[in-house]
């Protein structure tokens, strides 16, 4: 095509006539052309730079594509369009943003296999179809808008920076040709498009990776405070094992776990199991296994598939019950390792480098906290210890600091002072000590770096105990002195012995003292042939009988001595009590006859299989009926009588003797005690105290009730078990 350019200009004369006329023809088809292209290509610029200001105006995809759809569809006179994004995985167009068509033909014709109809080969070959007429268009043979009405129609790829995206069609009801300029500017879009589609979903990606991060950054942020809270509340290791790894076991959403504890150098003992029966206790270091790999290796070990890992022994029941991925992750604290968790899922899971530091930081903390629970523990152990021991002594224990303030007192502080342990800690020992006594108390001189001791008398339970209090300074290393500890001894019973013996001994040598001088001197008289005849004999019956009397004493003293120190011990057999009371009767059978003293024996017989120490038992009842016998007038009426009662054996003997004062009641028992009817009959005063001896022996009781001038009942109660005893002298 040529364009001129034509020019023509009038000649008049001077009368002003036109004569001439000048004409002037150019050719102006370059120039023309220049122009022509030029606006196409401004056009060109001012599409694209409107479609690059829709796709830079907005990251979301469904602002950008229906944008610029619209604008498409302005700007190149089109009746309606559509995108068609690629699911490369099911290998499928679908129409994602459409114009100018309904959502029935969306549904029909808005979802494309690869490769199939326009829409799919456009995608499949990465090359731009357009067409003046889509019904009569030959190259197209199966498709469904050769029936839609649709003429004009042009389908561009969506192209990214390797692959196809996708695709976007342009329609129009009329026949259109598609220009050459008008496709190549369509290809450009498309590319534009493709470029801000991977734009959007690299934005996408990024922002659900970072929402992703966000999320679980929240959740171990939580996950830790739930775990440094429970840890916290946590004293018992076995709570703190327990609770750390079923909190793990929810946080990684695990099927199994299990956490093996390092108790020695050599193997790994199990110590709690979640999910799983184990099956085995130990794994020993010898074993080549993921616990002990990530304890040489000190890190965690991710298995994403143990059927991978033939190298590698693995529990059986891992194997048995389906496991496919596995964790091992070492407990630490510094260079240390306590132990190893063992996490494990049915399916295959893979852990991040994230997750695996995550993870190591959550082992960390259960490692210090595990460490923390166990010195505690050991610590709460070795001090229960300290306190069992110096609760179970009987001395009492009491500290103060170097103020003076109390620190720890044990129970027996407790039960001397007769004042609870938490009243008294925290007090300062000056008003404690004060409130017992008006002497320095020796806590002050210990203080000062002396030891010191000294007593008080207190009252408990209305009865007066002396306590002796011995101090000494407590000095660390440096020599400096932090407190004081005293040791409390209540020798309120030491210092009743100490007059017991005391006594005992002028007894026993009142006593002795009687009938020695009585043997002296009357030995002395015979040998010196002073008398002679029957006073001779009658001197000679009196030295027998003192004789018999120092040995008997010296008998009893020694049978009360045996007992106490621990060394006599029963020699347990049957006992038959008519042969007792028969041994008895005769031993007894002159002074009954002389006394004319009705003796009279209860017994049912219903005690077979009783045991005890016959020897022992017939020397409390001799002891017992010589009291009666002694201790009553001619006539008198003496009563024994044997039952059984709730597992005891009940031994009851009463007389019409003269009875014991009430004020000598207390005393009856004691060593050398006899009371009022000392002066009328003889006697050492040991048999009671012997029978006492007896009683205890056998682990029963002794009872006495008696009234002046009404007699005496003594009731001995034996259990029919007696433990610690030689059974029939073997």
């Amino acid at each position: 095509m040529l364009f001129r350019f034509f020019y023509a200009s009038p000649i008049r004369d001077t009368e002003g006539r036109v004569t001439y006329v000048l004409e002037l023809l150019r050719d102006v088809t370059e120039r023309v052309r220049r122009e022509f292209e030029l606006k196409r290509r401004n056009q060109e610029l001012t599409l694209l730079n409107s479609l690059a200001t829709i796709i830079n105006r907005s990251l979301k995809a469904d602002e950008v594509f229906s944008n610029v759809l619209d604008k498409l569809v302005e700007t190149f006179g089109m009746d309606g369009g559509g995108f068609f994004l690629l699911d490369e995985k099911r290998k499928i167009l679908e129409c994602t943003f459409h114009k100018g068509i309904s959502e029935q033909f969306v549904r029909e014709a808005g979802r494309v296999k690869l490769g199939e109809d326009i829409p799919g080969k456009v995608a499949l070959t990465g090359k731009p179809i357009t067409t003046e007429d889509v019904s009569t268009d030959e190259r197209v043979l199966r498709s469904i808008l050769k029936h839609s009405g649709i003429k004009g129609y042009c389908c561009i790829p969506v192209r990214g920076k390797e692959r196809i995206l996708g695709v976007f069609c342009l329609f129009k009801f009329e026949e259109h040709f598609f220009t050459e300029d008008e496709e190549r500017i369509l290809t450009s879009v498309g590319e534009m498009t493709g470029l801000a589609l991977e734009n959007i979903r690299l934005y996408e990606g990024i922002k659900e990776m970072f929402r992703s991060q966000q999320e679980r950054r929240q959740k171990e942020k939580e996950f830790l405070l739930k775990l440094t809270s429970t840890f916290a509340s946590v004293e018992d290791i076995n709570d703190l094992i327990k609770e750390a790894t079923e909190l793990l076991f929810e946080f990684v959403q695990a099927d199994a776990i299990m956490f093996w504890e390092l108790p020695d150098e050599k193997s790994l003992s199990i110590r709690y199991t979640k999910g799983i029966a184990p099956g085995i206790s130990t794994i020993s270091f010898d074993t080549t296994c993921p616990e002990v790999y990530s304890i040489e290796m000190k890190k965690p070990i991710p298995i994403f598939d143990i059927a991978d890992y033939e190298r590698f022994y693995f529990i059986d029941a891992l194997k048995i019950e389906g496991f496919k991925s596995l964790l091992a992750l070492p407990v630490m604290v510094g260079d240390k390792v306590l132990g190893v968790f063992t996490v494990a899922h049915r399916v295959h899971r893979k852990y991040d480098d994230d997750e695996l530091h995550f993870l190591r930081t959550v082992a960390d903390v259960f490692g210090v906290a595990y460490e923390r629970s166990y010195l505690y523990e050991k610590r709460m152990l070795e001090k229960g210890l300290a306190e069992a021991i110096l609760n179970t002594i009987s001395e009492g224990v009491c500290t103060v600091s170097s103020t003076g303030r109390i620190i720890s007192v044990n129970k027996a502080v407790e039960r001397l002072l007769g004042e609870s342990v938490v009243s008294l800690v925290g007090q300062h020992y000056k008003d404690v000590f004060r409130r017992f006594s008006n002497k320095e108390c020796p806590v002050g001189n210990a203080l000062q770096g002396k030891e010191s001791e000294g007593e008080f008398m207190i009252l408990r339970d209305g009865e007066p105990h002396i306590i002796k209090i011995q101090s000494l300074p407590l000095i660390d290393p440096s020599g400096r002195i932090y407190g004081a500890v005293q040791v409390m001894r209540d020798i309120t019973k030491e210092k009743e012995i100490d007059r017991m013996r005391t006594d005992l001994i002028r007894s026993v040598s009142h006593e002795f003292r009687t009938p020695l001088s009585a043997i002296v001197g009357l030995t002395e008289m015979l040998l010196d042939k002073e008398v002679q005849g029957e006073r001779a004999d009658l001197y000679l019956k009196t030295i027998l009988e003192e004789g018999l009397r120092l040995s008997e004493m010296v008998s009893d003293l020694l049978n009360i001595s045996k007992i106490e120190s621990g060394k006599d011990r029963l020699i347990l057999t049957e006992i038959d009590f008519n042969e007792i009371v028969d041994t008895i009767k005769t031993l007894f059978a002159r002074s009954f006859h002389k006394k004319k003293i009705e003796f009279d024996f209860k017994y049912d017989g219903t005690l077979d299989g009783f045991m005890a120490d016959r020897d022992k038992l017939l020397k409390m009842l001799t002891i017992i009926i010589d009291n009666s016998v002694k201790y009553s007038d001619t006539g008198a009426k003496i009563s024994l009588k044997i039952r059984p009662h709730e597992g005891y054996v009940i031994i009851e003997l009463s007389d019409t003797g003269w009875g014991i004062p009430e004020k000598d009641l207390p005393y009856i028992g004691e060593r050398f005690y006899r009371g009022r009817h000392a002066s009328v009959t003889k006697g050492t005063g040991l048999g009671i105290a012997l029978c006492k001896e007896i009683v205890q022996l056998h682990g029963g009781s002794i009872h006495i009730k008696s009234k002046l001038g009404k007699g005496t009942t003594v009731t001995i109660l034996l259990p029919r078990e007696v433990k610690n005893a030689k059974n029939n002298g073997n």
